[in-house]
């Protein structure tokens, strides 16, 4: 009886783990360019050996053969626009009137434009659902001064399955940023390090494109996008987000796209953007 018991269990944990082992490990493998493995019980581990003799499943190599690069984002141009810089003309007027003039308007002038599209420091906290069966979370830092900034970003990935058994992805990307704003409109471009932790870890280089857009102090929309660059990895981070609030604070509602090569995920996402500091005037 205990036999039979202790069969039925370990039968049921091994289904267990093949379950986990679904979406999750499929979009590793299509970004990869590895066979998935045939079970995970979480980041980088699998639960059990099949042995070196086991042959892989006929869609290994319909799915990850020779589709690697398309090398057209290297054809890419960047446009810069010129911001054409007001010059106010004081009349000839006294240096009191001018001192107070600049107290009233220049705050109001930086705090619009600088906090809302390139602050000196920005915390995002955020959460989502990717495909109806992923949970999302993510928090990010930037902090910088003027036109260059520094930022960190960590996302996570988890797939959950029975007896609590989960799977889970993370990547990182470090990113030196250059941020140029025209008018109401912002572009930043970064360059740095992406860190992929899975079942296998990965460096590369990567870039990023972002820009974004505010109405007035209370409404922002936000593009981004993230490319990596490597010959291990075929990944890319595609968002649009809506910000309302403050220009402290802010509501980030969004839509997020994680692509590899022949596989997408895709889903809501949502969240919290702090911001600080009123920087410098970003020419």
């Amino acid at each position: 009886m205990k036999a039979n018991y202790l069969i039925a269990t370990c039968l049921l944990a091994q289904f267990s783990l093949n379950a986990v082992a679904g979406k999750l490990d499929d979009f590793e493998a299509d970004v990869t360019g590895q066979p998935s493995p045939p079970s995970s019980s979480g980041s980088g581990s699998q639960a059990g050996s099949s042995g070196q003799g086991s042959s892989p499943s006929s869609s290994d190599g319909r799915y990850y053969h020779d589709h690697y690069y398309n090398d057209d984002y290297y054809d890419n141009r960047y446009y810069r626009g010129r911001r054409y810089l007001e010059v106010d003309s004081y009349g000839g007027r006294g240096t009191d009137h001018r001192d107070e003039r600049e107290k009233q308007s220049w705050p109001e002038f930086r705090s619009r434009k600088d906090s809302l599209l390139s602050p000196n420091f920005r915390l995002d906290l955020g959460i989502g659902d990717i495909d109806n069966t992923l949970d999302l979370s993510e928090h990010q830092i930037e902090a910088g001064s003027g036109s260059f900034s520094l930022s960190y970003r960590s996302t996570k990935l988890e797939e959950h399955g029975p007896l609590n058994i989960t799977d889970s992805l993370r990547f990182i990307s470090t990113l030196v940023n250059y941020r140029h704003r025209i008018g109401d409109f912002a572009v930043d471009f970064g360059i740095g390090r992406f860190n992929w932790k899975g079942n296998n870890r990965f460096t590369e280089n990567a870039w990023s494109l972002a820009a974004r857009w505010h109405h007035d102090r209370k409404f922002v929309l936000e593009y981004r996008y993230l490319d990596v660059l490597g010959s291990d990895l075929s990944f890319d981070d595609q968002e649009i987000n809506v910000l309302l609030g403050s220009d402290q604070i802010s509501l980030r509602l969004g839509y997020r796209s994680f692509g590899g090569r022949t596989m997408d995920l895709n889903g809501p996402q949502a969240g919290i953007v702090g911001k600080a500091g009123l920087g410098q005037d970003v020419q």
